[in-house]
């Protein structure tokens, strides 16, 4: 049910996402590489290894069911499933990452709006991973240690 809300909120950013913003301009200040870099990495490296696992479960046709099994192991504390399994080994995913659930969600969110400009092939993989791994790290969060 905390999902709800979540769901709710990223079915909305999606008016975001349909906006065209090829006629706005992206800087890179290179002067501020070196503030945060910590933060910054661990962010871009969870996030990608969630939207690789994304991309990876999607080409296979088990995202679904990998979100699902990503929610189970959140509210059981495990989860059997083989697939599952492999893509948290390959991906060296925590399964029990509070991030997984919500990464893979707005992960599949990306690969539809993707999918509406383009169907899916496997040349196109790492614009779909790179893309659903930005958006992630665009609101994804460091909390602080405990």
């Amino acid at each position: 049910m905390k999902y709800m809300f979540f769901v709710l909120s990223l079915l909305a950013c999606t008016e975001t996402f349909a906006k065209n913003t090829s006629k706005r301009k992206v800087t890179i200040d290179l002067a501020e590489t070196a503030s945060g870099v910590e933060e910054r990495s661990t962010v871009a490296m969870k996030c990608t290894r969630i939207a690789s696992a994304a991309v990876y479960a999607h080409a296979r046709g088990k995202l679904m069911s990998v979100m699902n099994e990503a929610a189970k192991v959140q509210n059981v504390g495990s989860s059997d499933d083989p697939f599952f399994k492999t893509v948290i080994d390959i991906f060296k995913i925590d399964a029990e990452d509070d991030a997984l659930f919500p990464g893979l969600m707005l992960a599949q969110l990306d690969i539809m709006w993707l999918e509406e400009r383009s169907r899916y092939k496997a040349e196109a993989e790492p614009v779909f991973t790179a893309y659903a791994a930005a958006s992630c790290a665009r609101v994804a969060k460091l909390q602080p240690s405990t």
